[in-house]
């Protein structure tokens, strides 16, 4: 069984995520780069498609807002009240609320674009420079498709904007 190298290399033979995804041939090591490239874009869309789910933010806040309030200073958005928010008089219906289905969809998204982050960290930590290189240009070709789409308030709210 071969170590795992912690320092940068470019060894061709490596363990990808899963023991059954190793790479034995040149061939099928650029195709795992391409395939490393494919994920880190995907990743980027799913950040896109989330912030495209119809969230609604506060002018306020430069935070995303829930319907409860803004999670940067806890303000809360119910002045700005629109008719379709899930309040009756003082009571919050909460089905209402976790049921929509933009939240649910938005829940599925995060869900992948969770795992796909953390599948990235992992081929990141072979220290295979290839592929580290690929991670990274996976997340620049997809930045660069959907960049212009993105306004620079939307680009904030994808971020920890609470620090």
């Amino acid at each position: 069984m071969m170590m795992m190298k912690m320092y940068f290399h470019f060894r061709v033979e490596e363990v990808i995520l899963f023991q059954d995804w190793a790479t034995k041939s040149v061939t099928g090591y650029i195709f795992t780069c391409f395939a490393v490239l494919a994920m880190a874009a995907f990743f980027e869309f799913a950040k896109f498609g989330r912030l495209t789910l119809g969230k609604e933010v506060d002018e306020d806040c430069s935070c995303t807002t829930s319907l409860l309030g803004c999670p940067c200073d806890g303000a809360s958005s119910r002045g700005s009240q629109r008719s379709n928010t899930p309040f009756i008089g003082n009571h919050v219906n909460y089905l209402k609320i976790f049921m929509d289905g933009r939240h649910v969809l938005n829940s599925v998204t995060l869900i992948f674009q969770t795992f796909l982050g953390y599948c990235l960290m992992l081929v990141t930590m072979t220290y295979n420079v290839p592929l580290v290189c690929a991670v990274i240009m996976g997340h620049v070709f997809a930045y660069f498709l959907i960049g212009p789409l993105v306004s620079t308030k939307d680009q904030e709210r994808t971020g920890d904007c609470c620090n």
